[in-house]
């Protein structure tokens, strides 16, 4: 409805990523099936925490914890200039939506650029 179409291909997205526990014994059919019913389905590898209050251990103000959260993530690719970085967010939370330019401006100012899902390698296979 927001898009005002349904696309040519959709793409899933396991909550919580497909090797976490919860995904670890269903992951494999669940993606035999994706696949079967033709979706693509892609993982995050980088996030800015913002589903993890857990991770707060500071209690820090929710925009100054989605920072650094964001700030250690990109961190682990400083040293692998290739990799494929797909970054999870979530705009119904507030402190993410705060920091969000911040974070695209810091990303422009790394070399990296933005492309949508269907522009990835993967999905083209």
């Amino acid at each position: 409805n927001a898009c005002g179409f349904v696309p040519e291909r959709v793409c899933i997205r396991f909550p919580g990523g497909s090797k976490t526990p919860n995904a670890k014994n269903v992951s494999d059919d669940i993606k035999a099936r994706l696949e079967r019913e033709g979706y693509e389905w892609f993982d995050w590898n980088a996030a800015d925490n913002d589903k993890y209050p857990k991770g707060n251990t500071k209690n820090l103000p929710d925009a100054d914890y989605f920072w650094e959260s964001y700030q250690e993530t990109i961190g682990w690719y400083v040293n692998k200039p290739n990799a494929q970085v797909i970054f999870l967010t979530h705009d119904s939370e507030n402190g993410t939506v705060e920091i969000l330019p911040r974070m695209i401006e810091d990303l422009l100012e790394r070399g990296y650029t933005f492309k949508t899902l269907d522009e990835h390698p993967d999905w083209n296979d």
